[in-house]
């Protein structure tokens, strides 16, 4: 039996000084260098190393709440899972080359149970209703039931995943979270446990007009409403509770003048586009704590231009679709700024957008899902609409809503296209 050329605490000096993406190749090579570079991810905190050295903050930030919802808030150390969310980092990068499945999970039969906004955890789907219902759904098994129930529309949603918190059910769901915030236009916020027929549902009614939008963030959200108020709440839970303490009002403000319409909560910090367009943030004091002070309103412009939909993303990324079907993007504190006509290069007009990572997605009028690669948010300004990445037929009605859910082994895209509810397995190879 031939020995080793180099011995395995010689290569484990060599494979700490590698980036991920050979370390990943190393692990190819032979059983020994596999076994190698497992020893390292047991006991040493290379990919971690590895991911924060490699992937920009809020790319990061993205992959590991998706993945483990409570990763960078834990103080115990997981090595293993650090290695999965720079393999998926990698993974996406090859969309191109991963076969995909695609399977309709539900057809909507009466209109007042149209999709109005959705959401995904783990292996299930959540949806709110025009109706006021919010429902669950499992890629595989389809319908599952009932979650909670609004007296109206429901307008948006946010899952959270509060550490110590665990519900009592009689079906366990295939989800990373525990709970689900929703917004709505009986003008409260429901605060319910992720599960069928929902016993612990909190209603909070701050707000005296419906509620339109909301961000999630750890273990706060902040809520915007079409009574100009803007308010931020923190949830605090007991080790090993199995009920839901009332969220704590951290912060509330009423501005007539520039009333938000869309928000987001990201790392602590608040940020909307108005009702004027112009662009809205509140900074960070310390940890997860809100100051009051803006500092910045900006206003973008566009003479006579009617805004469909809206959309914020992390800290200064936004963008909005117009009733001239054309998608602005802004970015960075300066909200520097680009109009595209993707007529020309799709031969459509997109009707949804989403940011996930370093891929950007266009839902299009056709059903066609477009993605694109970016390096850095700067990206955004200079995209080739011909140059797409991955491009996946999905219906032959308009793109509504769009989400991802990963997963070490299969990640998914949902889609709701029309009256019908997609989900895209990828496989990567």
């Amino acid at each position: 039996m031939t020995q080793p050329l180099l011995q395995p605490e010689i290569l484990e000096v060599v494979f700490s000084n590698l980036d991920g993406k050979s370390l990943l190749k190393s692990s190819r090579v032979c059983s020994t260098w596999k076994n190698v570079v497992e020893y390292m991810t047991g006991v040493t905190k290379v990919w971690k190393q590895c991911c924060e050295e490699e992937i920009h903050q809020d790319v990061l930030t993205d992959i590991s709440t998706n993945l483990y919802p409570t990763l960078l808030s834990s103080s115990q150390e997981d090595n293993t899972k650090w290695r999965n969310i720079y393999l998926c980092w990698v993974q996406w990068k090859n969309i191109d080359r991963w076969p995909s499945i695609k399977k309709e999970v539900f057809t909507i039969s009466r209109r007042n149970e149209f999709i109005t906004c959705m959401k995904m955890s783990g292996n299930c789907i959540i949806t709110g209703h025009l109706y006021g219902g919010i429902h669950i759904w499992d890629c595989s098994q389809g319908y599952l039931g009932f979650v909670t129930m609004h007296l109206k529309e429901v307008t948006d949603l946010g899952l959270l995943y509060i550490p110590g918190l665990k519900f009592s059910t009689e079906r366990e769901l295939d989800v990373k979270h525990n709970l689900v915030i929703s917004t709505s236009l009986d003008h409260t916020i429901r605060v319910t446990a992720l599960c069928l027929n929902a016993e612990q549902v909190i209603v909070l009614r701050h707000h005296v007009g419906p509620t339109t939008s909301l961000g999630v963030y750890r273990s706060m959200f902040v809520v915007t409403g079409e009574d100009d108020c803007l308010s931020i709440w923190k949830i605090v839970a007991q080790p090993k509770a199995s009920h839901v303490e009332c969220p704590v009002l951290v912060y509330s403000r009423l501005d007539i003048d520039s009333p938000v319409q869309v928000v987001s909560l990201w790392r602590g910090k608040v940020t909307g586009i108005t009702a004027s367009n112009h662009f809205y943030c509140l900074k960070r004091l310390h940890g997860e704590n809100i100051n009051a002070d803006i500092t910045g309103l900006q206003k973008f412009e566009e003479k006579n231009c009617h805004i469909v939909r809206k959309y914020i993303w992390r800290h200064w990324i936004c963008a909005w679709l117009t009733g001239h079907r054309q998608m602005y993007i802004a970015v960075g504190q300066n909200h520097a700024s680009r109009k595209y006509n993707t007529m020309p290069a799709l031969l459509s007009y997109p009707t949804a957008l989403l940011l996930y990572g370093e891929m950007f997605l266009l839902g299009m009028e056709s059903g066609i899902i477009y993605l694109y690669l970016i390096n850095t948010p700067e990206d955004l300004l200079k995209l080739d609409l011909d140059c797409y990445k991955w491009k996946q037929p999905v219906s032959s009605e308009p793109i509504l809503f769009m989400d991802i859910a990963e997963d070490n082994a299969e990640p998914m895209i949902v889609v709701t296209a029309g009256q019908k509810l997609y989900y895209i397995s990828l496989q990567p190879s």
